[in-house]
């Protein structure tokens, strides 16, 4: 028995309806190719925002050539290749993105399996031939072909941009208009976006429950970590996740004081975004473009500084502090110490060498460094634990303390769920853990405090709407490593 041959997603013969009569049948066929393509990268696992750009790329190039695909010839990539760069004056590497898509077209259609060659020379007399050479498109001979004024902020501008977006609440706050509540969040942003090496969309879309703790650095917290979920992607693959540990503790100060007493003020509690907008929103890597462009304006910092720029400054500033590479590698989500030294203007030969720096520049971040240290202090969480067992009222914490021999009046019991206690008996503590059923990390959180270790700003209770401003509050500075301030 012959077993029946199955088509390939893409194939002339899945695209082409046989029996009828086209009254356009280059057209027609054209159009086939088109929907034969898209099937065969959408098999790939490719979307419709990568597929969508290439087709439209294939239907400017067949204007151009004023020919279809069947009649196309390598003379006809190579003036447009030329039209490209001297007329169009596009970048090197986006002339060779185009003739890949090109390349890529003419191989579908150029394949045997497909089926594309024998269908057009039966309806033309014609079939299609390869136009992309070695010859005729551009070789990829450098890691970076960016644009020259593309680079990492220096120390002291990215201090002086990062303290001008602070100065912005201020300054709101003064002017008695809106966009104090706005202009707090995005100073934090721009934080976040030094303090853990992200990019635009990855800072998008965080949201609130991306921050974890991490076991080696107890001084920060639920600040520990963080859990990008939508980092770059390979075509054809979801976003890549990776989790970035927190090694900067004035950022980490900057983004738990906005989360705990500012995030709260834009009145959507159940919003999981961590970048919120007064109407309710999730923040787009748009409007911090637009953020970006007006402090940047304001400064009259060079123009090849880009957000993108704060993420390769994450990269060069560690890598001037001595911190390990590997872990920079890690920390920014490169699979090649090369991509990370793009960002540091240090060479593959180095970044690629086993040894990398001296030892008395090579280290980790540990604990004892520096940029790890932060002076520690604590919320109590002894009201919320109750509550999630059914105990609402302080009242409630009573019997049980009388049944294991610990007797407080209601004054007393009401202080210690209501206030946070400075000092508090191991057998008071050994208690509730018992009648609780709970563990020291349950009541007891450990947070990184700014200087002496005052008490922050509470937001209102159940949060305040967007129009109450910020009140007091101001933003947790920034202090970049190596600027005397």
């Amino acid at each position: 028995m012959h077993q029946q041959k199955v088509a390939l997603a893409g194939s002339a013969r899945m695209e082409l309806v046989s029996g009828v009569v086209q009254l356009r049948p280059e057209d027609a066929m054209f159009d086939a190719m088109l929907r034969g393509w898209r099937a065969q990268q959408k098999s790939r696992g490719l979307k419709d925002e990568t597929i969508d750009p290439r087709e439209r790329l294939i239907r400017r190039f067949l204007d151009f050539a004023n020919e279809y695909p069947w009649q196309w010839t390598p003379a006809h990539m190579d003036e447009w290749s030329a039209s490209l760069t001297s007329e169009k004056h596009l970048a090197p590497s986006t002339i060779r993105s185009y003739q890949g898509t090109v390349r890529l077209f003419t191989e579908l259609l150029i394949d045997a399996r497909y089926g594309w060659g024998p269908a057009c020379e039966e309806a033309f007399g014609a079939y299609p031939v390869s136009i992309a050479h070695e010859w005729n498109t551009l070789p990829h001979l450098q890691d970076y072909e960016g644009d020259p004024e593309a680079r990492p902020f220096a120390r002291e501008e990215l201090q002086r941009f990062l303290d001008y977006a602070d100065d912005q609440v201020a300054r709101a706050v003064k002017s008695k208009r809106k966009g104090a509540l706005a202009a707090y969040r995005d100073a934090t942003l721009f934080k976040v976006i030094y303090g853990w090496g992200l990019r635009r969309t990855e800072t998008s879309k965080l949201d609130v429950v991306d921050f974890g703790r991490n076991p080696k650095a107890r001084q920060f917290g639920r600040y520990g970590t963080l859990n990008v979920r939508y980092g770059k992607a390979k075509k054809g693959q979801p976003p890549r996740r990776r989790n970035v540990l927190s090694v900067m503790d004035w950022a980490v100060q900057a983004v738990a004081d906005y989360v705990e007493n500012v995030r709260p003020r834009f009145g959507f509690p159940d919003h999981p975004a961590l970048w919120i907008t007064e109407r309710g929103g999730r923040l787009q890597p748009g409007s911090i473009n637009d953020r970006f462009e007006a402090y940047s304006d304001a400064l009259k910092l060079p123009k090849g500084l880009v957000p993108h720029s704060i993420r390769h400054s994450y990269v060069t500033h560690l890598t001037e502090d001595g911190v390990d590479r590997r872990f920079i590698q890690q920390q920014v989500g490169h699979e090649c110490d090369s991509s990370t030294a793009l960002y540091t203007h240090v060479s593959d030969d180095f970044m690629n060498t086993e040894q990398g720096p001296g030892p008395g520049v090579r280290r980790r971040l540990t604990r004892k460094d520096p940029m790890m240290a932060a002076k520690l202090d604590y919320h109590w969480h002894l009201r919320k634990v109750m509550a999630d067992r059914g105990m609402l009222s302080t009242t409630d914490l009573i019997p049980p303390l009388k049944e294991r021999g610990i007797s407080l009046s209601s004054s007393q019991v009401y202080r210690l769920v209501v206030e946070r206690p400075e000092r508090l008996s191991l057998k008071i503590l050994m208690t509730l853990l018992d009648i609780l059923d709970c563990t020291m990390d349950d009541l007891i959180e450990p947070i990184a405090v700014a200087g002496s270790a005052t008490k922050p700003k509470k937001a209102a209770a159940g949060g305040a709407s967007a129009s109450e401003g910020v009140g007091d509050l101001r933003p947790r500075r920034a202090r970049i490593s190596g600027v005397d301030r």
